[in-house]
């Protein structure tokens, strides 16, 4: 997922997704928007994702147990 580089969007709510969020996030610089709510993902968000120098809206909430 993370070579879509001119990728702006991500909304992937209520999907059932499981696991921790990829590193390979991070590899979409162009990222604005990001909303991964309402799955199963738990550990830590990477820093890959959270250093994105233009996303602007992250949704995360209703999920399994990750930390920031």
């Amino acid at each position: 997922m993370g070579s879509l580089e001119s990728l702006d969007g991500l909304y992937l709510r209520s999907n059932e997704l499981s696991g921790v969020i990829p590193v390979s996030l991070g590899n979409l610089k162009k990222l604005r928007s990001l909303d991964l709510s309402r799955n199963l993902l738990c550990g830590r968000v990477p820093k890959s994702v959270t250093d994105l120098p233009l996303l602007q809206e992250v949704c995360l909430e209703l999920n399994a147990g990750l930390e920031l």
